[in-house]
C-alpha cells in the first residue's frame, strides 16, 4: 500500500514537473524569439504572414507589399456603379514606414505586462495588425467633392430673392444625399487592405436654412434694406443704387455664419450695366499684318472686366454694417485667346496664294457689300486640320449688320437682296484656296454663267443655303488677308509654303442650250422699238480637273469640279407707245448695268 502511495505521489510530482516545464517552455518561447529579433509566430499584416520572421525581412516585405497595393486601383461600388480609382487620387495610401515603426514599438520595446501579453497573444492565438495610413486631406476632400457631384445630391437651403416688383419669391429647402468623410476613409482603408470591392453609401444631408428662417428674414430685415443705398465708385466716378433698384438685387445668403440679405452678382450687373460697361475693355488677340510683303505680329492687348462676384461680396458685407455703403468696383484683367508667344508658333510667315477678281465700280451698293465682306474676312485664321466655312465665319448678311440691297441670283433671275455681292467674295476665296492646293470640301456654281468669273471656277454662297468649305491640310496655320477697292478684291493666304504645285484643265463649254427670249411691253417706247433689259446667256457645262502635287512631285489628290449652267432668259422691252410720225423704224438696243 505504501509502495502504491509512493508511486502515485512520485507520478503526480513528475506530472507537475512536466506540466510546469511545458508551461515554462510555452511562456518562454515568445521571449526566445523576441530575444532573437523575430516577430511572434501568428502575427499578420493584411495578407502578409510575419510569424517568426526577422525585422529586416518584415520591413522589406511590408514596403514591397504596400508599394504594390498603392499602385493598384481600388474598386468601389456606388449606387450599383463600379468605380475604379488609383489610391493616390483619393489621398489615402498605405504607410509602410509608419506601420513598421508601430510594429517594432509594440513587439520589440518591452513595457510591462501588457507588452508581454500582446506578445503571447500574437504568438499563440494570432493577431492581425491594422496598417497605418498616409492621408492627404486636401486630396481626400477633392475626392469627396467629386463623388458628391457624381453620385450625391447637394441639399438646398431655403432661399428668398426679391423680384423686379419688389416682392419676395420663396424657394423651399430640399434634403440631399452626400458622402461622409469618415465613411470614405473607412471604405478606402478596407479596399486597400483587402483588395476587394467595397460598397460606399451616401447619407442624408440636411439643409442649414429652412423656410421659416427666410420668412423671418424678410419680415425683420427687408424694411431695413429698402432704406439703404449702395454707392459704387471707380476713379472718382460714383453710381448710386437705392430703393427698388437695390431691393431687386437681393437674395438670402449666409455671411460669417449669419443669415442675411446679400447682393446677387447677376442682378448687380443688370442694374449697373451702363456704369460697368463704361469701365470694361475687350481684350485683343495678337494679330498679323502684312507690311511691304512681310508678315509681322501685332502684339495682343489685355482687356478689363468688372469682377461682379467680388464686388457683390464686398457690397453685401458693407450693407450689413452701413446704411449708405460705398464700395469700389473690383476689376480683373481679361487675357486674349491668342498671345504673341502663341502667334509665333503658328508658322505664318509668307504668302501661299493670292487671287483677284474685278467688278463694276458703278454698282455702289454691291461694292459696299464686297468691302464689308472683305473687312469681315480679313485677319481670319484657320488652324491646321480645320475646315473653313464661309457662312459660319461671315455670318448672316442682313441690313442690321450694314449690308445693302444689291443684285443676287434667285431662281435664275437677278433680285435685290441684302448682301448682294457675296458671291464675288466667295468666288475669289475659292480660287485662292484652289491655287493654294487646299482640299475643297464644298463648292457650288451659279445657276447661270457669269462672264467676269473664271468659267467652271465660280462659287455661289447664301446664308442658310449654299456654302463654301475647304480644309487647311497644311502643317501651319493659314492667315486670310482680304482687301477690296472700288473695282476689285484681292484675297491672299499666308502661312508656311509647302511648295505645292497645282495643275488644272478646263473642258468646256459643251452641251450648249439656247436661252429663251421674254418680251415685256413698255409704254415709254414707241411701237417698233426694242431694248434689251437683261441679256440672255446660253446654257452650258464646264469640267475643271485639278491635280495637286507636293514638293517632291507626289500626287496629293485629284479633284473634279463639274459646273452646269442653265440658260438665262433674255428680257426685251417692246415699245407700245404710238408713233407720232407717218413712218416707223425698228430699233434694238442693249441696256447696260
Amino acid at each position: 500500500m505504501k509502495k502504491i502511495e509512493s508511486f502515485l505521489k512520485n507520478r503526480w510530482k513528475t506530472a507537475f514537473f512536466v506540466f510546469t516545464l511545458l508551461v515554462s517552455i510555452l511562456v518562454a518561447m515568445p521571449l526566445v524569439f523576441f530575444l532573437s529579433g523575430r516577430y511572434p509566430m501568428r502575427l499578420s499584416v493584411n495578407s502578409l504572414n510575419l510569424g517568426l520572421k526577422s525585422k529586416d525581412l518584415v520591413r522589406e516585405e511590408i514596403i514591397k507589399d504596400f508599394e504594390k497595393k498603392n499602385e493598384e486601383k481600388v474598386e468601389l461600388v456606388i449606387e450599383g456603379v463600379k468605380v475604379n480609382i488609383k489610391p493616390e487620387n483619393t489621398g489615402v495610401l498605405l504607410d509602410a514606414n509608419k506601420t513598421i515603426y508601430r510594429l517594432e514599438s509594440l513587439y520589440f520595446k518591452p513595457e510591462g505586462l501588457n507588452w508581454y501579453f500582446s506578445l503571447l497573444r500574437a504568438f499563440y492565438f494570432g493577431e492581425r495588425f491594422l496598417p497605418s495610413l498616409q492621408i492627404d486631406f486636401q486630396k481626400l476632400s477633392a475626392f469627396k467633392r467629386d463623388m458628391d457631384e457624381k453620385f450625391g445630391k447637394t441639399p438646398l437651403n431655403a432661399v428668398v430673392f426679391i423680384d423686379d416688383k419688389g416682392s419676395p419669391v420663396y424657394k423651399p429647402e430640399k434634403s440631399g444625399k452626400l458622402f461622409k468623410k469618415a465613411d470614405l476613409l473607412d471604405v478606402l482603408r478596407q479596399a486597400l487592405i483587402t483588395g476587394k470591392p467595397m460598397v460606399l453609401k451616401t447619407k442624408t444631408a440636411l439643409p442649414k436654412v429652412l423656410m421659416e428662417d427666410v420668412k423671418r428674414l424678410v419680415n425683420e430685415q427687408l424694411p431695413i434694406f429698402s432704406q439703404k443705398s449702395l454707392i459704387l465708385t471707380y476713379d472718382d466716378v460714383e453710381y448710386e443704387i437705392k430703393g427698388k433698384d437695390l431691393i431687386k438685387t437681393l437674395e438670402s445668403g449666409v455671411v460669417d455664419g449669419k443669415l442675411t440679405f446679400i447682393i446677387r452678382p447677376d442682378k448687380l450687373k443688370e442694374v449697373a450695366r451702363n456704369f460697368f460697361e463704361s469701365l470694361e475693355k475687350e481684350p485683343k488677340n495678337a494679330s498679323f499684318a502684312v507690311v511691304e510683303g512681310r508678315v509681322v505680329i501685332v502684339p495682343e492687348k489685355l482687356g478689363v472686366a468688372v469682377d461682379a462676384t467680388r464686388t457683390a461680396e464686398i457690397a453685401s458685407r458693407q450693407l450689413l454694417i452701413s446704411q449708405r455703403a460705398t464700395v469700389e468696383v473690383y476689376l480683373r484683367e481679361v487675357y486674349p485667346e491668342i498671345t504673341s508667344k502663341e502667334a509665333k508658333t503658328f508658322g505664318i510667315k509668307e504668302m501661299i496664294s493670292s487671287f483677284t477678281t474685278e467688278y463694276n465700280p458703278n454698282q455702289t451698293a454691291r461694292v459696299t457689300n464686297i468691302k464689308l465682306l472683305a473687312k469681315l474676312l480679313d485677319g481670319q485664321l484657320i488652324a491646321p486640320g480645320e475646315v473653313f466655312s464661309f457662312n459660319q465665319r461671315i455670318g448672316p448678311r442682313t441690313l442690321e449688320r450694314g449690308f445693302k440691297l444689291a443684285p443676287t441670283i434667285v431662281n435664275g433671275r437677278l433680285v435685290d437682296t441684302a448682301g448682294g455681292g457675296a458671291c464675288q467674295v466667295g468666288t475669289t476665296l475659292f480660287n485662292t484656296a484652289f491655287f493654294a492646293g487646299l482640299k475643297i470640301i464644298e463648292r457650288h456654281n451659279h445657276s447661270f454663267l457669269i462672264n467676269h468669273y473664271p468659267a467652271g471656277r465660280d462659287a455661289t454662297v447664301s446664308y442658310g443655303g449654299y456654302d463654301l468649305k475647304f480644309k487647311n491640310d497644311y502643317r501651319s496655320w493659314i492667315l486670310i488677308k482680304a482687301y477690296a477697292t472700288q473695282s476689285k478684291i484681292t484675297i491672299s493666304f499666308y502661312g508656311t509654303s509647302e511648295n505645292r504645285k497645282v495643275r488644272f484643265e478646263t473642258t468646256g463649254p459643251y452641251d450648249l442650250k439656247p436661252y429663251r427670249i421674254e418680251e415685256v411691253k413698255d409704254s415709254t417706247l414707241e411701237v417698233g422699238k426694242r431694248k434689251i433689259e437683261d441679256k440672255g446667256i446660253m446654257g452650258q457645262r464646264y469640267i475643271v480637273v485639278r491635280k495637286v502635287y507636293d514638293a517632291s512631285g507626289r500626287l496629293l489628290y485629284k479633284d473634279i469640279f463639274k459646273s452646269k449652267y442653265r440658260p438665262k432668259t433674255e428680257i426685251v422691252r417692246v415699245g407700245t407707245k404710238p408713233v407720232s410720225k407717218n413712218f416707223s423704224t425698228t430699233e434694238t438696243t442693249q441696256l447696260t448695268n
